[in-house]
């Protein structure tokens, strides 16, 4: 069947394949819904795709063939944007609600907002980009799966409070900002990353993904604070680019994570957790082991932070054997007697290495030194702590049992 335009209202069946070589609208605001009978059916639209408040489909692809925009709010379908000759604008926010997004050829210029509703799939969309991606049902647990590569021009958002997912094992790239509200949650197996040469900022309450940072030209992503990982496995690194870490505070929390060549100005990790880094990590504040398990840094780089602290009692804390770790404006680690605090090398016979610079304050109460080489800074004092002597050429060095020696000042008087 082939129609000049199409409006649908209520419930169409459609019983072969038709082409439209006008436009398909939406009429009224009842909820029309076009389905195929018994099998797929294809509905082939040379002009404009305009949704409205919204279309439900089953067993229905519609395929954009010409020229035209696309908007609205659908669901249940599949849209292709098969233009051989003709270039398709989505210059509206475009709402998908369980369907299938794939391009197959031609030009896909979006100005707009595709909003991923509930749980569709972006397939094949490598080769062309959208504006913003936004999230904005304020149901958990809701998101998207990927297919290919997605290309995002702007930022991606989501304005509600619940935990969203993109899944699939590959990469969204986004130029600006990964802009979540202070209580939503970016979440699934796809790796983000913040590429482009534009300057951007990351806002959520957590952030389970791979994250990358690449940018280009000089520009820098600035963080706000939020919470990363929580699921074991996942990467956030920086490979290009600036960051501004402002007074934000990262909060890791259990697991186990790679963190690699980023800034920040506090990183507390709380539970247990084994974070590897294979490029150095500054932390330009403070780095806060808190509640929970032993900490366990691995991998070929360490950290180097301005404060370090501990006041977890019976906490391990571990250092990659010949990898080293500076501390540079003061530290505190407090354990008890009964709860010791130990600071040991990965390795039963080879040193890691902690440096305190020289002029930094220490405060170190019943900790333990196992396998520590402290020979670059300052000594190590440690009050009511053991300090291990084996095995031979492995000792822990410049570390004494005691309180610190004061400086007293005496004035000559002649």
């Amino acid at each position: 069947i082939t129609l000049q335009h199409s409006t649908f209202g209520l419930i169409t069946l459609l019983a072969d394949n038709w082409t439209i070589l006008g436009s398909l609208t939406r009429a009224g605001t009842n909820g029309p819904a076009l389905r195929g009978q018994t099998i797929t059916r294809t509905l082939s639209v040379n002009g404009n795709v305009l949704f409205g408040g919204g279309i439900a489909c089953q067993l229905l692809t519609i395929k954009m063939t010409g020229t035209g925009s696309l908007s609205g709010s659908t669901s249940g379908c599949t849209i292709e944007i098969d233009t051989p000759t003709g270039a398709i604008s989505h210059n509206a926010t475009l709402s998908l609600n369980g369907v299938i997004f794939r391009w197959v050829q031609g030009t896909f210029n979006s100005t707009a907002t595709l909003d991923l509703t509930v749980n569709p799939t972006l397939d094949n969309v490598a080769s062309i980009s959208f504006f913003n991606l936004t999230f904005s049902s304020n149901v958990g647990g809701l998101g998207c799966n990927i297919l290919s590569n997605v290309n995002i021009a702007n930022d991606i958002t989501a304005p509600s409070a619940a935990g969203y997912t993109i899944n699939g094992l590959f990469t969204v790239f986004v130029k600006r900002n990964i802009a979540f509200s202070a209580t939503a949650t970016l979440d699934g197996t796809a790796t983000i990353v913040m590429d482009g040469p534009t300057s951007a900022s990351i806002s959520a309450n957590a952030i389970r993904s791979n994250l990358t940072i690449n940018k280009s030209g000089g520009a820098t992503v600035t963080l706000n604070s939020f919470t990363y990982g929580g699921i074991s496995g996942r990467t956030f690194q920086r490979t290009g680019g600036n960051i501004n870490p402002g007074t934000s505070t990262i909060t890791v929390p259990a697991g186990s994570i790679t963190i690699n060549n980023m800034i920040f100005w506090n990183l507390t990790v709380v539970g247990a957790n084994t974070i590897t880094q294979n490029t150095a990590n500054v932390i330009q504040n403070s780095l806060t082991l808190g509640s929970g398990g032993n900490v366990t840094f691995a991998g070929t780089a360490g950290w180097t932070c301005a404060n370090l602290f501990c006041t977890t009692t019976n906490r391990i804390i571990t250092l990659q054997d010949s990898v080293t770790y500076r501390t540079t404006t003061g530290v505190q680690l407090v354990g008890t007697d009964a709860q010791r605090i130990t600071m040991v090398s990965s390795n039963a016979s080879v040193r890691a290495i902690w440096t305190l610079d020289y002029g930094a304050t220490q405060n170190i109460i019943y900790v333990n030194g196992t396998r520590i080489d402290s020979s670059l800074g300052q000594t190590i004092w440690t009050f009511g702590g053991l300090i291990s002597t084996t095995p031979v050429g492995a000792e822990t060095l410049n570390w004494r049992t005691g309180t610190r020696p004061g400086t007293i000042a005496y004035t000559f008087v002649s």
